[in-house]
């Protein structure tokens, strides 16, 4: 007469989202958030297992925990159901967030699936698009890796070229060649290049103008610097700013650097102008810059200054926000919509905004050690955020969204 096994009866009458296993002398029960479930267990001398993220019940409770789902069951017919969903909400969360960071987090969606995702609509739609915004940007990061090292390969070999003009060695064709190359795929990637293309213009320029020393009669300029003022020295070719002091006396604001030497102190460098009591002596002799020569760093310091004020409206928006946006109270979904500015981090800091179809959000994320969780109210799938929300005026739409492009922080 054969004999049925009580771990075999206990998992098939298991409900959906619930596994069991044997322990040494316990039973191990993992399933969904569940009130009346814990007590029931409790009662069972069940106790929960932290370290396991399980219930931990005598092995003798074996044959009547069928019962005790059952009874469950009865006492509150969807108690069940809203516990498995409320454990997909959580897995789900996990889900969404490490797709912020461009990638699958496969545990939270297989925990997600075993719980019966696919008989929630909603939730099985938000996962579907963790899923795809987690490619997006995987993508969106190959091509931003993709831009740096095209920037920075450009970036080198147009200092081979500087160098080749720097040592009397003519023009460096091959180092055109690979900048070139370059150019062409941070154009295809639809990357700004106008920097890049100033750069090796003015070196051309150079190459073929100046190189003899200055005309009879044509004013030069001398520049001076030690190493323990910050000054790096000059070379031979490069375009640099004149001293402020300098250019409100009537010298040119840019200058194009003719010749440069240095010279090293080994002790009283502070009577030298080193700026230490060792170091270097930078001096550069130079001639006024052509509008053309000075065009790439004119436009680099117009960036600079563009960036600067683009952190300083952001610090304005940001007090605005958290001055007269609603803060709802907890706990409310993560806004989903159009995130811009999003500078979160895996170590709970950061902020975002979010372009939303109820509002404008100002998010601070808030789970960093030593911040006060208490405060949040925003789920993120760590231990939250604050959140503020605006009135979607295009004004202030407009005004985020053109810091984000300055900055270069937009995400999908």
């Amino acid at each position: 007469m054969s004999s049925t096994n009580p771990m075999d009866t206990l998992t098939a009458k298991l409900p959906a989202g619930w596994k069991a296993e044997l322990d040494g002398d316990c039973i191990l029960l993992a399933g969904p958030r569940n009130p009346d479930l814990a007590e029931r267990f409790k009662r069972q001398k069940g106790r929960w297992d932290a370290d396991r993220r399980a219930w931990r019940l005598p092995a003798a409770s074996i044959k009547s925990l069928p019962r005790v789902f059952a009874n469950s069951a009865k006492a509150d017919p969807g108690a069940e159901t809203r516990a498995r969903a409320a454990e997909i909400e959580r897995w789900l969360r996990y889900v969404e967030e490490k797709a912020l960071q461009g990638w699958v987090y496969q545990r939270g969606v297989e925990e997600a699936t075993r719980l019966g995702i696919e008989a929630h609509p909603e939730l099985a739609a938000r996962l579907a698009a963790a899923i795809a915004l987690a490619g997006k940007r995987r993508a969106a990061d190959r091509k931003r890796d993709e831009i740096a090292a095209a920037r920075a390969a450009a970036a080198k070999w147009l200092g081979f070229i500087e160098e080749n003009l720097r040592n009397g060695k003519g023009w460096y064709g091959k180092g055109e060649t690979v900048v070139r190359e370059k150019l062409a795929i941070l154009m295809a990637a639809g990357s700004e290049t106008a920097d890049i293309e100033g750069r090796l213009a003015a070196l051309r320029q150079k190459h073929e103008t100046k190189t003899e020393p200055a005309a009879p009669g044509e004013p030069t300029y001398r520049l001076h610097g030690g190493s323990g003022y910050g000054c790096h020295g000059w070379h031979a070719g490069q375009v640099t700013r004149n001293r402020a002091g300098d250019i409100e006396k009537g010298e040119p604001e840019f200058l194009f650097v003719l010749s440069s030497s240095q010279k090293f102190f080994r002790e009283d460098g502070l009577s030298f102008g080193v700026g230490d009591e060792s170091g270097y002596v930078y001096t550069a002799q130079c001639l006024a810059a052509t509008e053309a020569e000075s065009a790439p760093l004119r436009a680099e310091l117009a960036a600079q200054a563009a960036r600067a004020e683009a952190r300083r409206r952001l610090r304005a928006l940001t007090e605005m926000a958290q001055a007269r946006g609603v803060r709802p109270e907890p706990w409310q979904p993560f806004p989903q919509g159009e995130k811009l500015h999003n500078a979160f981090t895996i170590y709970g800091g950061g902020d975002c905004w979010v372009i939303a179809a109820d509002g404008i959000w100002y998010l601070k994320n808030n789970g960093g050690d030593g911040d006060c969780w208490a405060e949040n109210n925003i789920r993120t799938g760590g231990a939250g955020a604050i959140g503020w929300r605006l009135d979607r005026e295009e004004a202030l739409e407009q005004e985020v969204r053109g810091i984000a492009d300055i900055l270069a922080v937009k995400t999908d």
